[in-house]
């Protein structure tokens, strides 16, 4: 903090609320105006608080900014008036586009605390599709009409349209069902994909039986381990 004293003819510019202080407005900032002491001698308090970092005696204590912290917080101010706002102690947040509580890891804003569209956590595998993240559902279906995604692939299969052009993708995880294709329709499937359907990353492991007893099942790509 900075000590401003009235009583030795410094600007009345300096002690800028001095006015404020003595209620007769004859202390009123004039730049030319040098011996305040005379014209204020005593100062009474105006009660009003003070005002950090801005270089005002707001409380007319003749002590600028003494309640400034020491410290920076987290709060959109500059609490220890060195000019920068909130440095070294905000945190970093993800943009969630898809809004399904998983953020984009490359696109970043530093605040101390989330906004709206943002997220901490920074492990979504694609931020255009809500249903697309870690844990998500394992199975997509592509078909003619629309994309949609299953907790299974007999869920899958059962969705899949009659245009016998649809396409089953199933991530590199472990499914514990046993699959029956019996629809009179032809399916493909692609396994193996990562966390983003973008993929062939391994192979997916079905752990039961898979029987086709109707329609035909074309493994276009990756791998299907039965197990």
């Amino acid at each position: 903090s900075v000590t401003v004293s009235s009583k030795d003819n410094l600007f009345c510019r300096v002690a800028e609320r001095l006015s404020a202080c003595c209620g007769d407005n004859l202390c009123e900032g004039q730049e030319t105006e040098v011996n305040c002491a005379v014209d204020c001698e005593v100062c009474v308090p105006t009660g009003i608080p003070e005002t950090i970092c801005n270089d005002i005696d707001d409380d007319c204590d003749y002590i600028v900014d003494e309640d400034a912290p020491k410290e920076e917080v987290c709060d959109g101010i500059d609490n220890n008036c060195d000019g920068v706002v909130d440095e070294g102690v905000t945190s970093t947040f993800y943009r969630d586009a898809d809004g399904d509580g998983y953020g984009n890891p490359v696109d970043t804003i530093q605040d101390c605390t989330a906004l709206p569209g943002y997220v901490a956590d920074n492990t979504d595998c694609d931020d255009t599709d809500a249903e697309i993240y870690p844990g998500g559902p394992p199975v997509r279906v592509i078909g003619t009409v629309s994309t949609t995604y299953h907790a299974g692939l007999q869920a899958g299969y059962i969705a899949a349209s009659d245009a016998n052009t649809d396409t089953i993708q199933i991530k590199a995880e472990t499914l514990t069902e046993n699959p029956d294709f019996n629809r009179a329709i032809n399916v493909f499937i692609q396994a193996g994909y990562d966390c983003s359907f973008s993929t062939d990353t391994g192979k997916t492991i079905v752990t039961g039986s898979m029987t086709i007893n109707n329609g035909e099942v074309t493994i276009q790509s990756g791998t299907i381990e039965i197990r």
